[in-house]
């Protein structure tokens, strides 16, 4: 049986991304590039925001939710209310 982490109620869960923050439309600057940290959206719980789907590309706070290591892959759960942005390719 094949273990899933699934996020309920508002919870969403990230799979973290080691990311140059300078490449793509979001440049941060460099003291906030400590605190942040971009992700993919793997899972989402059931009253999440229609505007939050999986395979988003978000920005989160790096001390945000509660981070989780499963199969040498870093994830973060954390509540949706916490993602500060969405990249959106235009």
């Amino acid at each position: 049986m094949a273990e899933t982490i699934r996020p309920i109620k508002d919870k969403v869960l990230v799979q973290l991304q080691a990311r140059e923050t300078k490449e793509g439309s979001i440049h941060l600057p460099e003291a906030s590039q400590e605190a942040h940290i971009f992700g993919i959206v793997c899972a989402t719980g059931e009253d999440v925001p229609d505007e939050i789907q999986d395979g988003d590309q978000v920005l989160i706070l790096r001390t945000s939710g509660t981070h989780i290591r499963k199969n040498g892959v870093d994830f973060i759960l954390i509540a949706a209310d916490k993602i500060r942005a969405k990249e959106e390719v235009v």
